[in-house]
């Protein structure tokens, strides 16, 4: 988790010098590609956690997971969605949160993640759109790419506080906040939102 939390951050780092030069395409790659590899961390802590609690891994599946484009980018637009409500709710002395808002964006992050892949391809080669041949310059606009640095920005924010600085200081805080009603409750929100996008796909079929 320390080893692809650093290297998120470098690639953001990256993504910041090319933004700051002017280079937006390749700068929205780079944001895309720290954002995809700081969702690997909400894979690895879930399997880290089940450990803490005595709750056997699939790891076939979380390689799956781990190794999944679309996996990856729910996960990254999902806490890039949600993390700024929390910190606003904690800003202002709020104790809790709207669970059911929380749900909603969480999901909608989930559901529209995958999506963004498409144009971290256009970012970097040119695409056939619309009956037309486009170069990664016409696909990617400045605020684009200074929306997905600000992705990447909220997701080391959670990974920092989370982790902390080192291997040891992580596994105490992932151990020390495991519990299995902890775990349940975040298996029923997975499962909340699960169930707000297959009806939001049911929807839009209908």
């Amino acid at each position: 988790m320390i080893r692809v939390r650093d290297n998120a951050s470098g690639l953001l780092e990256d993504a910041k010098l090319l933004r700051q030069n002017g280079r937006i395409t390749r700068a929205y790659a780079l944001a895309y590609m720290a954002c995809e590899e700081a969702g690997k961390l909400s894979i690895l802590i879930g399997a880290a956690t089940r450990i803490a609690v005595g709750i056997p891994t699939d790891w076939k599946a979380m390689r799956k997971r781990f190794l999944s484009h679309d996996s990856k980018a729910s996960q990254f637009l999902a806490l890039a969605r949600v993390i700024p409500m929390i910190t606003q709710a904690a800003a202002e002395g709020q104790k809790t949160v709207d669970a059911e808002e929380l749900r909603i964006k969480a999901s909608a992050g989930v559901m529209i993640g995958p999506a963004l892949f498409e144009k971290r391809n256009a970012s970097i080669y040119c695409n056939f759109t619309a009956g037309s041949f486009t170069s990664p310059s016409e696909e990617i606009t400045e605020p684009m790419a200074d929306q997905m640095i600000g992705f990447a920005d909220t997701n080391l924010l959670a990974a920092n506080l989370i982790l902390g600085k080192s291997a040891d200081e992580a596994a105490a805080k992932i151990t020390a906040s495991a519990s299995r009603a902890r775990y349940d409750n975040a298996m029923s929100f997975a499962e909340d939102m699960s169930q707000t996008i297959e009806a939001a796909f049911r929807k839009h079929d209908t």
